[in-house]
């Protein structure tokens, strides 16, 4: 690729908040955009290639012939019957396909892959995220891929910001103290996150976005990097820090009300080093500032 060309992106997923981010930035950096989603017809801008989910990755990568593929596509709770299936199909397989066809190609590609890092045991989310990287891993290591494939494998812990998911903490309790609900009820929130803002995350993907054709940092086909703040805060000084924020009353919150979680973060580890040192990501967003910024667009949308 010559130096003043832009590489052409493929995004698996396309209704979630980080792949939303994502094409916000794409369209920002005027790169061309393909869009893998389950529900294509919801989506009529024609700036974008918009695929089905269900579409074969072969005639997908065939016909937009992307550089760089981000999946960004998952299942946390499935409603399937055969639950373990819906996880092993969204989470491994269809990642897979995607990967051994652009080796059928022979198609030059960075594929960046959104992981966790929940425990493995915490559930088949983590469990099925986890074999997908490792079988990548393997397939590096043991070179059963051609060298013209890359793979980066982000570990996340908690990504937060403005039109996050309506079902996670900080939006719950926004809309909920905004709203003027009545009582919220949590766990004892004695647990502890890493919160990383969404625009942290979106200048790490315009890093690997702009040196995508120069990435090298062990020499290896496989990568993976821990994506995080660097800080632990408890649930519970999180949703006092928002009840602050909405000047609510502390007689709303009910903690120890919901059942604990029936697992829980070991130690976690430290950023990748290599984030900072070759790319100079550092995360900026203090989570206070952050909060207040979720505040004004919350405020928009409950306190009509």
């Amino acid at each position: 690729m010559t130096k003043d060309k832009k590489p052409k992106l493929l995004v698996i997923g396309a209704s979630n908040f980080v792949a939303k981010a994502i094409l916000v930035l794409a369209n920002s950096m005027s790169i061309q955009t393909g869009i893998v989603t389950r529900n294509p017809k919801s989506l009529k801008s024609t700036s974008q290639n918009v695929y089905d989910y269900y579409e074969d990755p072969y005639n997908v990568l065939k016909d937009f012939g992307p550089d760089i593929v981000i999946n960004t596509s998952t299942i946390q709770i499935s409603k399937d019957d055969d639950t373990w299936h819906a996880f092993y199909m969204v989470n491994v397989c269809n990642p897979l396909k995607y990967i051994k066809s652009a080796e059928d190609i022979g198609q030059k590609l960075l594929f960046v892959q959104l992981s966790t890092l929940r425990p493995i045991d915490s559930g088949l989310y983590s469990r099925t995220k986890k074999l997908f990287s490792e079988e990548i891993r393997y397939c590096c290591n043991n070179k059963l891929l051609n060298n013209r494939i890359r793979f980066v494998n982000l570990l996340i812990t908690t990504l937060y910001g403005p039109n996050d998911k309506e079902d996670s903490l900080i939006s719950y309790c926004f809309r909920g103290l905004l709203e003027k609900q009545g009582e919220l009820e949590f766990t004892s929130g004695k647990q502890k996150r890493d919160y990383l803002h969404i625009s942290d995350f979106i200048a790490l993907i315009r890093l690997l976005i702009t040196y995508h054709d120069m990435l090298n940092w062990d020499h290896s086909n496989f990568n993976e990097f821990v994506v995080r703040s660097g800080k632990n805060y408890q649930v519970r000084w999180i949703i006092e820090q928002i009840r602050e924020l909405t000047n609510s009353s502390e007689k709303v919150l009910i903690f120890g009300a919901k059942a604990e979680s029936d697992w829980e973060y070991d130690q976690l580890p430290e950023a990748s080093r290599d984030l900072e040192e070759k790319l100079c990501w550092i995360p900026k967003v203090k989570i206070r500032t952050g909060l207040e910024e979720c505040l004004l667009y919350y405020k928009e949308i409950y306190s009509g």
